[in-house]
């Protein structure tokens, strides 16, 4: 189970480093296109004397996690992302050092083809801030078998 985790914890890693070089304003060359950028490690799942574990930044991770329902906050409780920070600060009060985040379709292009990071960078100010790794967890248009209306922009 906890091998299922790692695996999960650094591809979630690796889609959202994607995204966030996918989604930087990266200038382009003379020939129209983006520069390629060089590859970085975050983290990478090694085995050592038979034993398989996660490591991040060169050194074993043991992953000690927790959900922050942001999904819930944002749309149940109507907090704003500033509010939700306390959420983070007790995680790493907790001795939490790897926090799950539900995202949404609609947090992140509430309108067709506009694409709005503010709540992907706070997340991330609030990880590096308390010291946190982060796994997302997408929700585009059907969670858990069902399909909420609040996951999904109205566009759809």
């Amino acid at each position: 189970m906890m091998y299922k985790k790692a695996i999960l914890l650094v591809y979630t890693l690796a889609c959202f480093s994607f995204l966030a070089i996918a989604c930087s304003d990266s200038e382009v060359d003379e020939t129209g296109k983006e520069p390629i950028l060089p590859q970085i490690e975050v983290s990478k799942v090694a085995t050592e004397n038979g034993k398989t574990y996660l490591e991040v930044d060169g050194k074993p991770f043991p992953l000690l996690g927790a959900q922050i329902r942001l999904d819930a906050l944002l749309n149940c409780d109507k907090m704003s992302i500033n509010e939700a920070e306390n959420y983070f600060k007790k995680a790493q009060e907790l001795g939490v050092n790897c926090v799950q985040i539900p995202i949404s379709w609609n947090m992140i292009e509430a309108k067709e083809e506009k694409y709005d990071f503010n709540i992907v960078n706070s997340i991330l100010q609030f990880a590096n801030k308390y010291d946190l790794k982060i796994e997302l967890l997408w929700f585009s248009t059907n969670m858990v078998g069902d399909s909420f209306t609040y996951l999904t922009p109205q566009y759809v």
